[in-house]
């Protein structure tokens, strides 16, 4: 399969509060633009999107901020908006991928991107999951989850787990009562 081109959001500009998602807007935060993509370079990989975890952190990268260096990864105007995602290979130079692979990792906001190889997280294994739990319960949001728990309490323990309602929080959730533990979850709502 040989692809041409791909449709690519790119950072119009950046936020003071909420996005504006509507675009060609003069206050719009997106762009979309459709580029050529170029012939892959040694240890790259051509990755067809599926599917885009969306997380409040992506906010952090596209906020207008008064600090420069808060250790947050920034996304300046004219750079394409990323995030962590899962796709499937079309074309690699890199020799542990191969077309047809289910893959996650950095991905631009695209319908396909070019990355080195080292940006993808690996493989998905062939499962009778949905391959979304690779980016939610068996991805960050979970695995944060399960790893601030287990280890930390024992059989017994009163565990307090704020937005226990959120992708993390509801993981943390069930890890520590399948342990043993009372939970009380705190949410900003009912």
């Amino acid at each position: 399969m040989t692809v041409k081109e791909s449709r690519v959001f790119y950072l119009n500009q950046q936020t003071e509060g909420l996005p504006n998602v509507e675009l060609g807007e003069p206050n719009s935060t997106f762009r979309l633009v459709t580029e050529e993509l170029q012939p892959l370079k040694e240890n790259e990989v051509l990755v067809k999107s599926l599917y885009f975890s969306n997380d409040p952190l992506q906010l952090g990268w596209i906020r207008k901020a008064s600090y420069e260096n808060a250790g947050i990864r920034r996304i300046f105007p004219g750079e394409p908006m990323g995030g962590f995602g899962l796709g499937q290979v079309i074309e690699s130079t890199a020799d542990q991928y191969k077309p047809g692979d289910i893959v996650n990792g950095a991905l631009n906001w695209a319908d396909y991107s070019i990355v080195k190889a080292g940006a993808l997280t690996g493989k998905i294994p062939d499962s009778s999951l949905p391959l979304t739990t690779s980016l939610s319960t068996l991805g960050l949001t979970g695995l944060t989850g399960y790893f601030g728990i287990y280890g930390q309490v024992k059989e017994g323990d009163t565990v307090i787990v704020s937005a226990a309602s959120g992708a993390t929080g509801l993981v943390a959730v069930q890890v520590a009562k399948a342990l043993g533990c009372r939970v009380v979850g705190i949410t900003g709502s009912d």
